[in-house]
């Protein structure tokens, strides 16, 4: 045999070696990385903050790959947490962007709320991309995820969420930030009942990352009602989302808030419909109401009461709890707090409608 020949065949051989390496090993470290990536989840199992421990399990796993990411949301849509996957999404989306930079919008999911894409835009913010790019993630990710009819208007909205808390990463002025939401998204066609939402949607975002557990609850109403100025559904969105965290910290700002939606009622009077502010305030009583239940936190007889006596809190009292838990059985048993017969029935039928609405809106998944 010629030395070329040699040559030629010790150049296969060594080729061959290398596949076979890279095909097996690297199946064998899929299989290894998936049995790690389970125990690591499974230690939040029965933990009594199960929303914050998957969050800060899912920042120390190592992503080496799509199928990782799989992974990850297979084994939690498996556990049924919930919206308390929400925040392990969002630091997966952010790990994603660190892996896989731009490529990473294309591998998220719509479970969580979302939640995969607002990590990955709030990555996209720290990394300095421009806003106006990042306000094309959420149409970015639809466009490249398989079942488009998964991404319905309300799921859209709530993406849209994400670039607000984008913008909010390098603006924390909450009048300047809204502003982008208004320059960034002005084209954006995407609807709520008939009514174009993107706008709210990304100042629900702003909202949600500038004002926190530190915030005073008065000086949130006051920042929101000036937010009006601009259009009235921008104070609405800013009370629903602004005032749950200030008011959730203790039982004394949970009545704050209570008596304060209360003396909101009398400037924005009829709660009960869609176009009063007050009714937004009470949205966010609820929601305080229903972190404080899932917290096991005490709530007093006064925020109940002022709760059970408003027509729009005990309904979205069910919505909140549903949204959190996907369980009618929670949801329920957190309706029966209500300090009131007719309350408690609202949130209980609420709790029927709501479920089969939200499923339909793709919020809880199967």
């Amino acid at each position: 045999m010629k030395r070329s020949e040699y040559i030629f065949i010790g150049l296969i051989t060594i080729i061959l070696g290398f596949f076979f390496s890279y095909f097996i090993l690297s199946k064998e470290d899929k299989i290894d990385n998936s049995g790690y990536i389970m125990s690591m989840i499974n230690k939040c199992d029965g933990n009594n903050n199960i929303y914050i421990c998957l969050g800060e399990t899912i920042k120390d796993i190592e992503i080496n790959s799509k199928d990782d990411i799989k992974n990850i949301v297979s084994i939690i849509n498996d556990k049924n947490y919930g919206a308390f996957c929400y925040y392990a999404a969002e630091r997966l989306g952010e790990k994603s962007y660190q892996k896989f930079n731009k490529n990473s919008i294309k591998m998220g999911f719509l479970d969580c709320e979302t939640g995969y894409y607002h990590g990955v835009m709030l990555a996209e913010a720290k990394n300095n991309i421009e806003n106006s790019a990042i306000a094309k993630s959420c149409q970015n990710a639809m466009n490249a995820y398989r079942n488009k009819e998964d991404w319905t208007p309300s799921m859209m909205l709530t993406c849209l969420v994400g670039v607000g808390r984008a913008v909010s990463v390098n603006e924390k002025d909450i009048y300047k930030a809204a502003g982008i939401c208004e320059e960034i998204l002005k084209d954006d066609d995407t609807t709520e009942r008939g009514l174009r939402k993107a706008i709210d949607f990304c100042i629900r975002g702003v909202i949600n990352d500038l004002t926190d557990f530190n915030s005073d609850v008065n000086e949130v109403i006051d920042s929101c009602i000036k937010l009006g100025e601009i259009e009235i559904s921008r104070s609405n969105n800013c009370l629903a989302i602004g005032l749950r965290e200030p008011a959730a910290i203790s039982s004394e700002k949970t009545d704050q808030l209570a008596e304060a939606c209360k003396k909101l009622e009398i400037k924005f009077p009829n709660p009960e419909l869609d176009t009063s502010t007050s009714r937004y305030c009470y949205y966010a009583l609820s929601d305080t109401i229903g972190e404080r239940f899932n917290s096991r936190e005490s709530v007093s007889d006064l925020a109940i009461k002022i709760c059970s006596e408003s027509s729009p809190c005990p309904g979205h009292l069910a919505k909140y709890l549903l949204n959190a838990t996907w369980s009618q059985e929670i949801a329920k048993s957190g309706c029966a707090i209500l300090a009131n017969k007719t309350a408690i029935k609202n949130c209980n039928e609420s709790v029927v409608f709501l479920y089969n609405a939200l499923k339909e809106q793709g919020h809880i998944r199967d």
